[in-house]
């Protein structure tokens, strides 16, 4: 619904705009994000070695244990790692910012790229999150879940694990195709003709 920024997205996709342009109109995107709900703006970078840096540090900042989750996999390992969505290990700790890597309920608002936070963990060890999207401040205990991998119409590798990552920051990549309710983006080692419109958009 925001024009003006429809606009712009559509210059930048057309790489109609100067550097100088660019950094002028996206000064009306500069404004101070709400976090009074406990849901940070996740951190949009270029290269994966930043992303992973920050997840760590800020998940290391939160006092308590990590819980560990490991993949139940079977199949080909190497196909598991570069297709499917869900991380061979996850690591949480209550505090820790998280998003949904599948669809849950679209009813309830809880889809893939919905963001949240670990409220706890409970006694059978899976965690319970209360994410943004929700209407109600109720947390929702996050099951495993199970992901097929098809070659073909035949199933190569099957991965069961909880559909969760740590979201303080992720590549602008991974952000394709999501909608984000807050982030603040770094584009300053942009490498790849329309990574910068991937972001934006």
């Amino acid at each position: 619904s925001d024009l003006y920024f429809v606009d712009v997205l559509g210059e930048v996709r057309r790489g109609a705009l100067s550097h100088v342009d660019l950094l002028d109109k996206l000064s009306t995107c500069c404004r101070p994000l709400n976090v009074e709900d406990g849901i940070l703006p996740t951190k949009i970078f270029t290269h994966r070695v930043d992303v992973d840096s920050i997840n760590t540090k800020e998940l290391e900042s939160l006092s308590g244990s990590s819980s560990v989750y490991h993949a139940r996999d079977s199949g080909d390992a190497s196909i598991l790692d570069s297709s499917c969505p869900a991380p061979r290990v996850v690591h949480l700790k209550v505090g820790a910012q998280v998003m949904l890597t599948r669809n849950i309920s679209s009813r309830k608002g809880l889809v893939n790229g919905s963001r949240g936070v670990v409220e706890k963990i409970s006694s059978t060890g899976l965690p319970y999150v209360r994410f943004a999207s929700q209407t109600s401040d109720e947390s929702v205990l996050i099951q495993r879940e199970l992901w097929n991998i098809h070659v073909g119409s035949r199933v190569v590798a099957t991965r069961t694990q909880v559909p969760l990552v740590l979201v303080y920051a992720i590549t602008v990549h991974k952000s394709q195709g999501m909608s984000l309710d807050k982030v603040e983006i770094s584009l300053e080692r942009a490498f790849e003709t329309g990574m910068a419109y991937v972001a934006l958009s």
